[in-house]
């Protein structure tokens, strides 16, 4: 009987859609709406197929009004997934997290699993909060990878929430062997993520980032005001081990592609305000960062053109030389006693 009135109770709330504008869901306390949402889904006796059912009528009705969509929170919608296996939510975050595309779809041996849609980023991170928070499991592949993506999107939210709940673990290693931290890309990002990490963390040896300046000033995408906030933690300003490359060598590569000259350019300002012996540091290859910069300029092909441009590459050497920037013929015929010359 119970049931059967709890049913009817889910027609009835349904029947409300027309009428959304005389009805908040909001009034309702949320055992009560977790409740005639749970009836109103087929709870197939597989679970993967329930949990997709879940998923698809939670999209239909965020998509139906905006109070729906208002009270459909993640703390509401995680207790529906709450009493599946913890090998079905683990599959079922892998699997929007991962694998969510036609390609990868077909390889499911599961057939529940392939009727999962793709969709876009912000439908994705919602339900897999809610299967995290209903206690599902990330594994470190897609952790890493809904990690990375609420950085690119920077989806400070998703990340202020599992922060708060200790969901996540900003230190794993992620792509160069660098922590995930390192791939934050604003200042309002880093300031939530702060309490979490040590900014000053140095990498492995061979790590391509050797400390979180080097992913800073190395993507072309960072705002140069995400680079000051660092170095005004006083975060060292170290050489790659592996090859003696300085970050101004590294930023020869990244005007490559890079579009934005007054970013780039605004990087090497700050570099070099910090530290100004920079300006003709020597690799291992006995290069400066104006040897770099003129070796891009010239391995520039018509293929990159298209994706770029060399204007960004001129404007880069020009403000070396502005700020002493030398080559290291130049360096060598600058010196007054070979045996004092840093070159031999």
């Amino acid at each position: 009987m119970k049931k059967f009135i709890f049913v009817r109770l889910g027609v009835c709330f349904l029947a409300l859609i027309n009428h959304a504008s005389a009805f908040s869901m909001n009034s309702l306390p949320a055992e009560l709406k977790i409740s005639i949402l749970s009836r109103c889904y087929n709870n197939n006796a597989n679970e993967a197929i329930a949990v997709n059912n879940i998923m698809h009528r939670v999209i239909k009705l965020q998509k139906t009004c905006k109070d729906f969509q208002q009270a459909l929170t993640c703390e509401v919608v995680s207790g529906l997934f709450a009493r599946f296996s913890d090998d079905t939510k683990t599959s079922f975050l892998d699997k929007i997290i991962v694998h969510n595309n036609n390609h990868e779809r077909n390889k499911y041996s599961d057939e529940a699993w392939s009727y999962i849609p793709s969709y876009y980023y912000s439908s994705k991170s919602f339900f897999a909060v809610c299967v995290i928070l209903g206690g599902g499991k990330l594994e470190e592949f897609a952790h890493n990878k809904l990690v990375n993506s609420a950085f690119h999107y920077n989806d400070t939210a998703l990340i202020s929430l599992l922060c708060t709940e200790d969901k996540i673990n900003l230190n794993n290693l992620h792509w160069h062997k660098a922590p995930l931290f390192f791939y934050i890309c604003t200042v309002e990002m880093a300031k939530i993520c702060e309490k979490k990490v040590n900014f000053h963390t140095i990498t492995a040896n061979d790590s391509f980032y050797p400390n979180i300046l080097w992913r800073a000033t190395f993507n072309k995408d960072i705002p140069s005001e995400l680079l000051n906030f660092y170095l005004e933690k006083e975060i060292a300003i170290v050489s790659r081990p592996s090859d003696g490359q300085s970050l101004l060598h590294l930023l020869s590569l990244t005007t490559k592609y890079a579009t934005a000259d007054t970013n780039v350019l605004n990087k090497v300002k700050l570099l070099l305000a910090k530290n100004p012996d920079l300006i003709n540091d020597l690799n291992k290859d006995k290069k400066t960062p104006l040897d770099s910069a003129i070796d891009v300029l010239v391995s520039i092909r018509f293929v990159d053109l298209i994706l770029g441009s060399t204007e960004c590459t001129k404007e880069y050497i020009k403000s070396l030389k502005e700020h002493g920037g030398k080559t290291s013929k130049e360096l060598s015929a600058s010196c007054n006693k070979p045996e004092e010359c840093i070159l031999f």
